[in-house]
């Protein structure tokens, strides 16, 4: 039996769009709502990198065990000609997100994560905030 996201109790009946950010989001909830943060980086990545493409919340397919199968998790955002993935904040509505601590694991697999979640104290520094678009053209 399917059932419609909003009878699920997933979206908020006095906002027009989303669902409530206290419930567990599914990939497709997510990229359509974003943090403060992740909105902040697809404005300034569009200015700085007009012909590079960002997915959102795609996935990532790794082999971590042969007998398992492979395992999916989710990139905030993921640019596929670089295979470069971007973490700009830990969202407890969405725990399926690729984590910056198998940074080696995602590395064996040829991704390069970026992984900004503790380190984004930039919102009242511009400098800080420039030097994290920098190292990401570094690495696109």
């Amino acid at each position: 039996m399917k059932f419609h996201v909003s009878q699920l109790g997933l979206f908020d009946v006095s906002r027009k769009k989303g669902p409530l950010l206290s419930e567990t989001l599914t990939p497709k909830d997510a990229r359509y709502t974003m943090s403060n943060h992740e909105r902040r980086f697809l404005k300034d990545a569009k200015q700085w990198w007009p012909t590079v493409s960002w997915r959102r919340y795609a996935p990532i397919s790794i082999l971590v065990h042969k007998d398992l199968g492979p395992s999916v998790w989710y990139a905030p955002f993921y640019c596929v000609k670089a295979k470069l993935v971007i973490v700009l904040d830990t969202r407890d509505a969405f725990p399926y997100t690729v984590s910056g601590r198998n940074a080696a694991l995602y590395a064996e697999h040829g991704y390069t994560v970026l992984y900004f979640s503790e380190d984004l104290a930039v919102d009242s520094d511009p400098s800080g905030w420039t030097a994290l678009l920098t190292l990401v053209g570094a690495r696109l």
